[in-house]
């Protein structure tokens, strides 16, 4: 089996519409993602999966407002952290599990500041 990961970070702002506090605001992170992947077998290049490919998905939202998304909704999915790191997760699987059914996406983790983060996997 090998594992594969990759660090990524990228800047977005966005709302928290039912926050009591200050996140009901306008505001901006330096979101930092650290991806692990696994597959059993190697494509006719050598990869597990392209490590360029998982900077690509998440650099969909690199200096963007994440409300703006189609993912996001502020009544069934606003985008906190946990539902982007879910979101995330799930759009690296489904890429992973096209280019190679061997592989699929461990965890990740998005960190929102230096001290805090959340972990999504299946």
């Amino acid at each position: 089996m090998w594992i594969i990961s990759r660090h990524v970070e990228i800047d977005s702002s966005h709302i928290v519409p039912k926050h009591p506090g200050k996140c009901r605001n306008l505001h901006g992170h330096r979101w930092v993602f650290d991806v692990e992947c696994e597959g059993s077998e190697l494509d006719e290049i050598g990869f597990v999966f392209d490590f360029v490919i998982i900077k690509e998905l998440v650099n969909r939202y690199d200096h963007a407002h994440l409300n703006d998304f189609e993912e996001f909704d502020d009544e069934t999915c606003p985008p906190t952290s946990e539902n982007f790191v879910r979101i995330v997760y799930q759009r690296l699987d489904s890429a992973l599990r096209a280019h190679n059914p061997t592989a699929r996406c461990r965890k990740v983790r998005l960190s929102e500041t230096p001290d805090s983060w959340a972990e999504y996997s299946e």
